[in-house]
């Protein structure tokens, strides 16, 4: 389905079947996605699918429901339904009619083609060697359409290359490469192999180290996994109000090093841009920590009008109440990664990190583990590579530790966004102290 009209259409169905006032959400995702593993390409699937949300209101009473496919009938009877049991709810609003623009900007109409990405996949695999490939590549098309019976519409158009490589022996390594350009892709993919093979022939004959404290070098896709955790526990109005985030009533206060400056930009073509918000509100570029100092959090209208903060267009969940960020930008530094390895005397370089929790949540305090690619430095060189070590650490301490931040920004896109819209943050490496490692492992 490439017309946006066939959309808006079925939404217009499901408003004139309705006998409330009524809000329609839908996002349709087309994409080829292919899997390899053990050097093979095993799965190649060309797939269509709807997420469609409904509400239904009077002035202060509302029912939603989600169907992921159009069947008018299903939809009669969810709609039935859905009129018995219509909650209460103080902070109802309507999508009212504005004027929104229908965003585009970030869209590449590359047909879909498998042999086109087999071929790719094929390069990868014999860049690899004798090590076994494993990955994914996600290439694919979202609409997302907004329409309300009080005449609200909104539409935007994007599109995404996902490229994902883990060369494995006795041990691994992982990258990932992003673009809403498929010719990015074909750019870069066999530099991003090569890398990645690069750092699987080091991560050969991992050495132990002891537990302890040292100086980390957290890479961009390492980073993100604790911006992504730190997005959506710290940084959401929600928490924030209820005072369970480790920033409750600091607005505006420093909160971490002066290096570190975090910044919401909906509109940057590198991180999938979207114009407007699930309420219907425009979005807007602007700082959430700026020189350490926390300038903004994510606001949708309940939580807005709660904290009588003015709305930043946070509502990234089709009728839901927990907003968060969805395009965030940590600002790189003035130095190269291999300057800030060169000038570390004795430190670890993390490549990813996974199992992450939260233990503690005033101080951040998560745990988690590494994973594809751990490595002393010494005296300004790579010297080995260490066997996976568990951390416990607070974070808030971490981001008021930073030694030195790179000045290359990476996009890194979170793996399991499929089936809904892609979601990317643009990330640079960071050098920090005193990062506590709590146990070691046997791998």
């Amino acid at each position: 389905m490439n017309n946006n009209n066939e959309l808006f259409n079925i939404a217009e169905q499901i408003i004139r079947i309705s006998n409330f006032s009524t809000d329609v959400i839908i996002i349709y995702n087309e994409y080829l996605f292919q899997r390899f593993a053990n050097s093979f390409i095993h799965q190649t699937t060309f797939e269509e699918n709807y997420l469609i949300s409904v509400r239904i209101r009077t002035e202060n009473k509302y029912a939603i429901f989600y169907i992921n496919n159009f069947d008018i009938e299903k939809i009669k009877v969810l709609l039935k339904k859905s009129e018995n049991s219509m909650i209460e709810n103080e902070f109802l609003t309507s999508l009212e009619k504005k004027e929104i623009p229908k965003y585009e900007f970030a869209f590449d109409d590359s047909e879909l083609n498998p042999d086109e990405s087999s071929k790719i996949i094929k390069e990868i695999i014999k860049i690899g060697g004798n090590y076994k490939t494993f990955g994914n590549f996600y290439r694919g098309y979202q609409q997302i359409v907004m329409l309300s019976s009080d005449g609200f519409e909104a539409y935007n158009k994007s599109s995404i290359n996902h490229l994902t490589i883990n060369y494995m022996n006795s041990n691994s390594a992982w990258s990932q490469y992003s673009s809403y350009k498929f010719s990015d892709i074909l750019e870069n993919y066999e530099k991003i192999a090569k890398n990645c093979l690069n750092m699987t022939i080091l991560n050969e004959n991992p050495i132990e180290i002891k537990e302890g404290k040292y100086d980390v070098i957290l890479s961009s896709l390492a980073l993100s996994e604790i911006i992504d955790y730190f997005n959506y526990f710290a940084l959401s109005s929600k928490n924030y109000y209820e005072g369970i985030s480790p920033f409750s009533g600091k607005l505006n206060e420093k909160i971490f090093s002066e290096k570190i400056s975090l910044y919401e930009e909906p509109f940057s073509l590198l991180l999938f841009p979207i114009g407007f918000d699930f309420e219907g509100n425009v979005k807007k570029n602007f700082p959430i920590i700026e020189n350490g100092i926390l300038k903004n959090i994510a606001l949708n209208n309940k939580y807005s009008k709660l904290l009588n903060l003015e709305n930043n267009a946070c509502s990234n969940i089709p009728f839901q109440d927990y907003p968060f960020f969805s395009h965030i930008h940590l600002k790189g530094g003035k130095k190269s990664l291999e300057d800030i390895i060169k000038e570390t005397e004795r430190g670890i370089l993390i490549n990813r990190i996974w199992y992450l929790n939260l233990v503690e949540p005033m101080s951040f305090t998560l745990t988690g583990m590494t994973r594809d690619g751990l490595f002393l430095i010494e005296n300004g060189k790579i010297k080995f590579a260490i066997k996976n070590m568990r951390f416990t650490q607070s974070f808030i301490e971490v981001f008021n530790n930073v030694i030195d931040i790179s000045n290359e920004e990476k996009l890194i896109v979170n793996s399991n966004f499929y089936e809904f819209y892609p979601k990317g943050s643009l990330m640079p490496d960071i050098k920090v102290s005193n990062f506590n490692f709590i146990s070691k492992t046997e791998f």
